[in-house]
């Protein structure tokens, strides 16, 4: 789907942003436009407060030292410009590359089930981004296919959105979305207190969804059995924890030493339209 998205803003000198898009999906709180170089999301305006959320979390991020702001950044997002429309509508626009595409995209366009090679990779990026947080005191909340984007050629992944649902670690949580709700720990959602768990059970789920059973209970003897126990059991509550594990056991056991498996894709099945 190829389009453009006019934006009338509220106040100030510019009238209207106009964002070219090539994939547009909604979400529970709005919807997501991105294209080439930018992506884009777009809030009702009943959600305002979770976007101040969100932004006031980006902004507040620390790093340890300069290297580390410098790799993070690659995975992170870097708002561009955020505004409100003449609507209340809140708008975030981020920076992308070229090579990046939505994780749902690309999982659709690989008829919704990953090759275990390539999911091995992914889960690798994704449990980078998690060891951050957890260095930082921070819960994401929202990782999944919807809020992750993926670069086949890099191989890496990025956490661009979700971030409405950040909280301190310990912080109390005024929002989750049901997926969350659905899938993390009885004990976190029924106090509402942040708690690293709810990330890494995230991430297991995801290699399931990935794999294209979120159950777990239907993984085929395509899925190397050590990745099947891994995504099947529970997490054990830190990401560098269950990092190490994936990592230097789990990984190892499947696929021998690490090599390179180039994920074939056009970029017309990943933006069809």
């Amino acid at each position: 789907e190829c389009g453009v998205l006019n934006l009338p803003v509220a106040g100030g000198n510019i009238v209207s942003r106009r964002i070219r898009y090539q994939s547009r999906r909604e979400f529970e709180l709005g919807e997501m436009v991105y294209g080439h170089k930018i992506v884009a999301f777009v809030l009702r305006n009943e959600f305002a407060d979770l976007f101040e959320n969100a932004r006031k979390e980006i902004d507040r991020r620390h790093y340890r030292h300069g290297a580390m702001k410098t790799e993070m950044a690659k995975y992170l997002p870097d708002p561009l410009s955020s505004f409100e429309t003449t609507d209340g509508r809140c708008v975030v626009v981020m920076n992308k590359t070229e090579d990046v595409y939505s994780l749902r995209d690309v999982f659709e366009a690989l008829g919704g089930k990953v090759d275990p090679r390539h999911v091995a990779w992914m889960l690798n990026s994704v449990y980078n981004i998690a060891c951050y947080l957890d260095f930082a005191d921070l819960t994401h909340n929202d990782i999944s296919l919807d809020t992750l984007f993926v670069s086949p050629k890099h191989h890496s992944v990025m956490l661009y959105g979700g971030w409405w649902y950040t909280a301190p670690v310990g912080a109390r949580m005024n929002a989750l979305p049901e997926r969350t709700i659905s899938h993390a720990p009885p004990d976190i959602v029924r106090e509402k207190r942040a708690d690293h768990r709810i990330d890494t059970t995230l991430i297991r789920l995801l290699g399931r969804e990935l794999l294209g059973d979120p159950t777990g209970s239907l993984l085929t003897a395509s899925t190397p059995q050590p990745m099947m126990d891994f995504l099947r059991f529970p997490s054990r509550g830190r990401a560098l924890d269950d990092y190490r594990t994936w990592k230097e056991t789990v990984l190892p056991a499947c696929f021998g030493k690490p090599k390179f498996v180039k994920l074939e894709i056009p970029e017309t099945a990943i933006w069809k339209g």
